[in-house]
């Protein structure tokens, strides 16, 4: 039987990436939230949820330690990813186009050295790399790129400009299984 996983962001975010090295077949809930994952779980949508806890470059994810001091559930399991991230485009997009970068914060961190390269080009937060590239790949601009995974390239038809944007080549995430915390029978 599949086991229903909840993740945030949308197809090719590196929690779906993470949830199906760990399930053999799972069937993946999107969230729009770190949250959102937690809602899913907790109200017995699904019975796992998939999220990323810690990055050896940049930190802990701050949220999702947030969000587990403020609910009743119970880590299952963890595991460890290395995690490339690209810098992905719409087709025919050049480097010289680029104004901004769509990215989530976490990746930001990840790939500082390369942002810094190019100080003129806009940061734009996003609430998950693949929601960074959905968007970009729905607005169709030349201008706008996303870092992003290579698996999210595929999935939106988008072009990989570049690959290994992060800065520490042995870039790391630990990603954690929530369930709901067991009700003690009386």
């Amino acid at each position: 039987m599949n086991q229903k996983i909840a993740v945030t962001g949308a197809e090719g975010a590196y929690a779906e990436i993470a949830a199906k090295k760990i399930f053999s077949r799972p069937f993946i809930i999107y969230t729009d939230s770190f949250e959102g994952v937690f809602d899913a779980v907790l109200k017995g949508l699904c019975v796992f949820g998939v999220l990323p806890f810690e990055n050896s470059t940049a930190g802990i994810v701050k949220e999702v330690s947030n969000l587990l001091d403020k609910y009743s559930v119970s880590i299952s399991k963890r595991i460890k990813l290395n995690v490339s991230h690209c810098l992905l485009v719409n087709p025919g997009a050049k480097m010289s186009d680029i104004l901004e970068i769509h990215t989530h914060e976490q990746a930001a961190a990840q790939c500082i050295g390369f942002i810094e390269k190019y100080p003129s080009i806009k940061v734009v937060m996003c609430e998950n790399t693949a929601f960074a590239a959905k968007n970009v790949s729905e607005n169709k601009s030349l201008q706008k790129s996303a870092i992003a995974s290579a698996a999210a390239a595929d999935i939106y038809g988008l072009e990989i400009l570049q690959r290994g944007l992060e800065t520490n080549r042995n870039n790391e995430t630990e990603f954690i299984v929530i369930t709901a915390k067991q009700r003690r029978k009386q």
